[in-house]
């Protein structure tokens, strides 16, 4: 499962000033699903008091179009729950700190377990590099565990 891309600077405006902030009033948490031509944001009624809310953008309107890579074994679909607030975090310190160039990608990086006999675990993280004349920025938000086909077929029925 790979995910890989560079914000336009249409789409970090787009999600950090309208919509991820419309989507934050209704709920904490949302899930995104990603495929080959479009990103959703949706939120059903376990992210909400009950409402179901769905943003949907193709894809050349939040990333640069050459970069954008995504691979999965489930008709390259990947989707997983995200923060809204942390991912809100994340975009306004990339604009805050003028980055030129804001890279997302889906990684897996080892989260020491809670007591230290516990063994090290992988857990997946969106990573958001930035680049720019005063900044380099990386930042790692955490994610949940990327969804089972089962689940995103449940999702991709939901946002419809």
């Amino acid at each position: 499962m790979k995910f890989k891309a560079t914000f336009t600077d249409k789409g970090l405006r787009v999600l950090e000033k309208a919509f991820l902030p419309t989507l934050e009033k209704c709920g904490k948490s949302c899930q995104m699903l990603l495929g080959v031509d479009e990103v959703n944001f949706i939120q059903t009624p376990v992210n909400t008091d009950g409402a179901c809310v769905s943003a949907r953008f193709y894809k050349d309107v939040l990333f640069h179009p050459e970069t954008y890579s995504i691979c999965s074994k489930h008709y390259n679909l990947i989707a997983f729950n995200v923060e809204l607030g942390l991912l809100l975090r994340v975009l306004r310190a990339a604009g805050a700190n003028q980055a030129e160039l804001l890279e997302v990608k889906l990684t897996q990086k080892a989260a020491p377990g809670a007591a230290t006999s516990t063994p090290v675990e992988s857990r997946p993280y969106l990573t958001f590099t930035g680049r720019g004349p005063n900044v380099n920025l990386v930042q790692d938000l955490p994610i949940s565990k990327p969804y089972v086909p089962r689940e995103i077929d449940r999702l991709v029925q939901s946002k419809e």
